[in-house]
């Protein structure tokens, strides 16, 4: 399963993470067989008007998480902060 994460700010992702233990207090990821996290922060998006493209950043804080085995539970906090509909051209894909 994939998560597509938005939380309002970086304390907030933080915050979030580190209750599931899948961060430490400095920020720094815990590898586990469970899962992969991918934390992206601030993002921004293609905008075409009138043949010309610029970047608008997409507001929040972002992160991937893709859940590796059944026994890992989903916290409701990350839940919480699952984009839906997820992306239709995520800037971030796991292979």
């Amino acid at each position: 399963m994939d998560l597509f994460l938005k939380a309002t700010d970086k304390a907030a992702l933080d915050a979030a993470l580190h209750q599931n233990r899948m961060i430490t207090e400095d920020g720094y990821i815990l590898f586990t067989d469970d899962y992969a996290l991918n934390i992206l922060g601030s993002i921004s998006k293609i905008v075409v008007n009138d043949g010309n493209e610029t970047f608008v950043e997409v507001s929040g804080y972002h992160a991937n998480l893709r859940i590796l085995t059944d026994s890992f539970t989903i916290s409701e906090s990350l839940l919480n902060m699952a984009i839906d509909p997820e992306p239709t051209t995520p800037v971030n894909v796991w292979f």
